[in-house]
């Protein structure tokens, strides 16, 4: 079977739209248990639902519902969830971006990987270079 591009497409933005109605869904279904000091949703799965895909409909479920909105660290996780995913589906479905977003994303990366081998035992491996991003002028 040969998978065309709308094909593709229809299947992530169905598997999108049901990711967000689950979210929506267990987080009424908290707020109602909630309400009646019932057996709770662990926070574990609404975040896993939230990092599938739902990040959206945990955070109108939020407003909605008016349910674990000042709960931290809850709040500021589903936060960065819904930003990493806009930020993705950027650098997914606009080509302009990727010169934007890529930049940085590698400096992070290379940062990250740098400190990394820093906390490593020198096995004589070369090291990395400092990406331009992070340079200072005259260097």
């Amino acid at each position: 079977m040969s998978w065309t591009t709308a094909t593709i497409i229809a299947i992530v933005m169905a598997l999108f739209w049901l990711v967000n109605i689950l979210s929506w869904m267990l987080m009424r279904a908290d707020r109602d248990r909630a309400i009646r000091n019932d057996r709770r949703i662990p926070e574990s799965t609404l975040l896993l639902t939230a990092l599938l895909g739902g990040s959206i409909g945990t955070k109108l479920a939020q407003r909605r519902f008016r349910h674990k909105t000042r709960k931290e660290p809850f709040r500021t996780i589903v936060n960065l969830i819904l930003a990493g995913q806009i930020m993705l589906a950027a650098l997914l479905v606009h080509p302009a971006s990727r010169n934007t977003l890529t930049e940085p994303v590698m400096a992070v990366t290379a940062a990250l990987s740098g400190v990394a081998a820093e906390l490593r035992p020198a096995s004589g491996k070369p090291q990395v270079d400092t990406p331009r991003f992070f340079q200072r002028v005259g260097d």
